[in-house]
C-alpha cells in the first residue's frame, strides 16, 4: 500500500519531454496566427491612414532632418506611451462606472497595483521601450455580470476613438493656422499613435495568446458552450483576486473547466487551478494527477505560451512530495523570463517559495531562510489575495522548520528567481529600440516628404492666393501663399506669388527675399523672376543690384521680348544713376 502511495505522489509526465523542439504544426499554428494579425492590423492602418493624413490640419514646416529625427525620437515614444495609457485608464474608467474593483493597471513598463497597503507603483520590466498595457478590474461577486464585462471591455477601444475625434477636431479647429513645428508633430504623432493602436484593440482577432478588445466582445455577445467554461474559469480567476483562497473556489466552477474541449485554455488553466485546489485541500493524490494532466495539455502548447507558474508547481511537488530535487531542478531549468507578464511579481514570488523548498530539502538552511523570507515580503505586494492565504501558511510551514536558523545575506544570482533575473536595460530595450528607429524612419520619411504625400493641399493653398492675387484682393492672398510655403517649401510659385502681392503693397523689401528664395532654388529655370527682382531693387532705389539683374537675366538667352526689356531697362537704368 505504501509503495502505491508513494507512486501517486510521482509526476508521470517528465521536465525532457518539453526540451523538444516544436513541432512542425506548432510553428505553422503559431507563425499562422502572427500573419494574421499582422495582416488584419496592416490591412486596418492602410484604410484608416489616408482618411486621416488627409483630413484638416493646422499648418507647420519641417525646419530641417536633424531638428525632425530629434523631435520625433522624443515625441513619438512618448505619444504612444500616452495612447496606451489612456487606453487603458478607458477600461479602468468602465470598470468603475459598472461596479467594478480595481486590481491593477500596467502601462510600458510601469505597474500600479492595489495592494493591502495601499497602491503601489513598481517595475515590471527593463525594457522601457515598449508600449503595452493591461488593466485589470474585477466584480465584486460570482456570476455572469455579461454586460457589464462588455462595457468595460468597450471602455479602451472608446478612449482610443475618443483619443482619435479630440485631436481631428483639434487639428480641425486649427486648420487655418500655422503652428510651431513641435506642437504640429506632436498632434500628428498622437493622432497616429491612436491609428495604430485602434486595429490592435477594436478589430475582432487573437494575437497570439491574447485576444483583443472586440474579439472578447464578440465572444460574450455570441455565446455558446466555449462562453460557459469561459466565464467559469473567468469566475475562478477573479474570485481569487477578491480573496477568495483555493480551497473554498466554487466546484461547479472547476469542474466547468474540466470538461472544457482539450485543446482549449480554459482546460489548461482550469486544471493548473483544480490541482491547487487539491493541493490546498490535502489531497495529494488527486493533486498529482490534476498536475499530471495540465502538464499533458501544456505539452500541446508551443514553448513561448507555456506558463512558468506551471513549471513552478510542477518542481515544487516533485521535490515535496517525490523528494526528487533533481527532477525539480530541471522543471526549474525550463522557465524562462517572460518579455511581459503583468502578474509577473506574483509569479516571483511562487518562485521563491518553491527555491526556498528545494533549499531546506537540499539542507542548505540559511539559503533557504533567505529566499523564504523574500518570498514573504514579495507576498505583501501580491494582487492574488486569495492565493496569499494559501501561500502565507505554506511558507509558515518552511519558516516553522528553519526556526533559529540565522538567513545568508543574500541568494546567489545562480540561485536567483528566473523571472527576476532583468538584463540590462539597453540590452532588455534593445527590440524596442529597433522597433523605435524604424518607426523614426518613417516619420522622417513622412517628414521630408510631407509635400509629396500631399500635394495638392500646398496647390489648393496656392491657387486660392492666385485668385485673391487676380481679384485686386494682396492682403488675403498672402495667408494663402504662406499656407501653401509651409506645405512645401520648395513650392517656387508660391514664392513667387506672395512676391508679387508684396510689391503691390509697397514691401519692396521682403519681395526682393521671396524673389532671391525662388533664384537660389533654380537660378535658370525661371527667366523673368530676374525681371520682378530687379523692379523691387528699383523701387528700393538700388540700381545697380536691378542692373545686375537684368544682366543675369541676359546671360541666360532669353527670347527676344524679354531681351529687349531687360536692354532697355539698363539704357534707363544707367541714365539715372
Amino acid at each position: 500500500m505504501a509503495s502505491l502511495y508513494f507512486c501517486a505522489m510521482k509526476l508521470t509526465v517528465r521536465p525532457e519531454q518539453f526540451t523538444t523542439k516544436p513541432t512542425l504544426q506548432q510553428k505553422k499554428q503559431q507563425r499562422g496566427q502572427q500573419l494574421l494579425g499582422t495582416v488584419i492590423m496592416i490591412g486596418a492602418m492602410i484604410l484608416l491612414l489616408p482618411l486621416v493624413l488627409r483630413a484638416p490640419r493646422p499648418h507647420f514646416v519641417v525646419p530641417s532632418t536633424a531638428v525632425l529625427i530629434l523631435s520625433t525620437l522624443f515625441l513619438f515614444p512618448l505619444a504612444l506611451f500616452f495612447s496606451v495609457t489612456w487606453h487603458e485608464l478607458g477600461h479602468l474608467l468602465a470598470g468603475k462606472l459598472v461596479g467594478f474593483r480595481f486590481v491593477l493597471v500596467t502601462f510600458g513598463p510601469f505597474r500600479i497595483a492595489r495592494q493591502a497597503n495601499g497602491l503601489h507603483l513598481s517595475l515590471i520590466s527593463n525594457n522601457v521601450v515598449q508600449w503595452q498595457g493591461r488593466a485589470l478590474s474585477v466584480p465584486q461577486t460570482f456570476g455572469d455580470h455579461r454586460l457589464a464585462r462588455m462595457v468595460m471591455l468597450a471602455g479602451g477601444p472608446l478612449a482610443t476613438l475618443s483619443q482619435m475625434g479630440l485631436l481631428l477636431g483639434v487639428n480641425y479647429f486649427l486648420r487655418e493656422q500655422t503652428i510651431p513645428y513641435g506642437w504640429g508633430l506632436a498632434l500628428l504623432w498622437l493622432l497616429l499613435a491612436a491609428v495604430m493602436m485602434l486595429p490592435a484593440t477594436a478589430v475582432p482577432q487573437k494575437i497570439g495568446p491574447i485576444y483583443t478588445d472586440a474579439a472578447r466582445i464578440w465572444q460574450l455577445l455570441r455565446g455558446g458552450e466555449r462562453l460557459t467554461s469561459q466565464l467559469a474559469l473567468t469566475n475562478l480567476v477573479e474570485a481569487s483576486l477578491r480573496g477568495v483562497p483555493p480551497a473554498e473556489l466554487d466546484a461547479d466552477f472547476v469542474m466547468r473547466t474540466l470538461t472544457a474541449p482539450e485543446q482549449s485554455d480554459e482546460a489548461l488553466v482550469g486544471h493548473y487551478i483544480a490541482h491547487i485546489q487539491a493541493l490546498d485541500w490535502g489531497t495529494v493524490a488527486e493533486a498529482a494527477v490534476l498536475l499530471d494532466k495540465t502538464l499533458t495539455l501544456l505539452q500541446q502548447r508551443p514553448p513561448a505560451l507555456r506558463s512558468p507558474a506551471i513549471f513552478v508547481s510542477a518542481a515544487y511537488f516533485a521535490a515535496r512530495y517525490a523528494h526528487d530535487l533533481p527532477q525539480a531542478e530541471a522543471w526549474l531549468k525550463l522557465i524562462h523570463p517572460e518579455r511581459y507578464n503583468a502578474l509577473a511579481l506574483e509569479v516571483e514570488q511562487v518562485l521563491l517559495r518553491v527555491r526556498a523548498q528545494l533549499l531546506l530539502q537540499a539542507g542548505d538552511l540559511a539559503l533557504a531562510k533567505t529566499a523564504a523570507l523574500y518570498s514573504l515580503q514579495l507576498l505583501e505586494r501580491s494582487v492574488d489575495l486569495g492565493s496569499v492565504v494559501m501561500e502565507t501558511r505554506l511558507l509558515n510551514e518552511i519558516l516553522a522548520e528553519l526556526d533559529g536558523v540565522a538567513p545568508a545575506p543574500a541568494l546567489p544570482e545562480a540561485m536567483q528567481p528566473t523571472l527576476a533575473r532583468r538584463r540590462p536595460y539597453f540590452t532588455a530595450s534593445a527590440r524596442g529600440v529597433v522597433r523605435l528607429a524604424l518607426m523614426i524612419v518613417i516619420g522622417l520619411l513622412l517628414g521630408l516628404g510631407w509635400q509629396h504625400l500631399f500635394p495638392n493641399r500646398a496647390v489648393e493653398a496656392y491657387q486660392q492666393g492666385v485668385a485673391h492675387l487676380e481679384d485686386g484682393e494682396f492682403e488675403a492672398a498672402i495667408p494663402d501663399f504662406d499656407r501653401a510655403i509651409s506645405l512645401d517649401n520648395q513650392f517656387a510659385q508660391a514664392y513667387w506669388g506672395r512676391g508679387d502681392a508684396l510689391m503691390s503693397l509697397g514691401q519692396y523689401k521682403t519681395a526682393v527675399t521671396d524673389f532671391s528664395t525662388i533664384i537660389e532654388m533654380h537660378p535658370k529655370t525661371f527667366p523673368s523672376i530676374y525681371i520682378y527682382r530687379a523692379a523691387a531693387y528699383t523701387q528700393l532705389g538700388n540700381y545697380p543690384a536691378a542692373i545686375a539683374d537684368y544682366q543675369s537675366l541676359l546671360a541666360l538667352d532669353p527670347d527676344e521680348e524679354l531681351r529687349l526689356l531687360a536692354l532697355e531697362s539698363i539704357h534707363i537704368l544707367q541714365s539715372a544713376e
